[in-house]
Formats: structure tokens, sequence, C-alpha cells
């Protein structure tokens, strides 16, 4: 029998049985569920120079316990915010080597990530 083939109805004996938590059935779409959501935080990197483009994101990682987010960015600098204070803890700059897919290792205090650069210059993407 074929993984992808549906069962027969007349094999399987199937039961309709529905489940609910308050008004919300327990299985939704993700759509619907996210669509409740609303953001509790904004954070605002308050070091940007007058008329030049804020610097986006390239990757986020939060440690274990859940208390420090990092993210890595396009001015090359690496971001800690401390996410249960809700505050900008720390910047660290590899403006050298540039700094791409930051990630928290077993221990909150201490990172690992891949560089953009080879000798100070430029790596040229892969194709």
């Amino acid at each position: 029998m074929d993984i992808d083939e549906p069962p027969s109805v007349a094999a399987t004996p199937s039961l309709s049985i529905t489940r609910t938590l308050g008004s919300v059935p327990s299985t939704s779409l993700v759509s619907d569920v996210i669509s409740s959501f609303r953001p509790t935080k904004l954070f605002r990197r308050d070091d940007g120079k007058e008329g030049t483009q804020a610097p986006h994101v390239l990757s986020i990682d939060f440690d274990n316990p859940g208390d420090l987010c990092m993210t890595s960015e396009s001015d090359e600098t690496i971001q800690i915010y401390n996410v249960k204070e809700g505050r900008h803890d720390k910047s660290l700059g590899s403006k050298k080597y540039g700094v791409k897919l930051a990630k928290f290792t077993h221990t909150s205090s201490s990172i690992i990530y891949a560089s953009t650069k080879q000798n100070g210059m430029q790596l040229a993407p892969s194709s």
C-alpha cells in the first residue's frame, strides 16, 4: 500500500469528535491565530546617523532561557537585547570581518557567527 494513498472508508471507522478551548477550536488556521497577536515592545536603536537608512536584520536568535535576543544586522553589528526588561543591552561591531547568522551557544555568554568578508574584503556570493 502506498503511503500517499488515502485509506479506504470501509476499512477505517471514524469518530466525529470536535474539541474546543473556550470559543476557539483547538485546531485553528495559523492566519487566524496570528491575526490575534499584537506587538508588545518595539526596539529602536538610537545610534543611527542622520540621513542614512536604518540597518536591516540579517538573523535573529534567542538564548536558551529566553532572556536575551541577538540580531545580526546589515551595518556589520550584532545587537543584544534583554527581552524580559525590554531594553537594548549591547552593540558589538565586526567591521573587519562582517557578520551574518549570529547564534547563541550552549551558554548565554557565548556567541558564534559567520563572517561575510575574507581578510577584510567582501566575499562574492556563491552561485
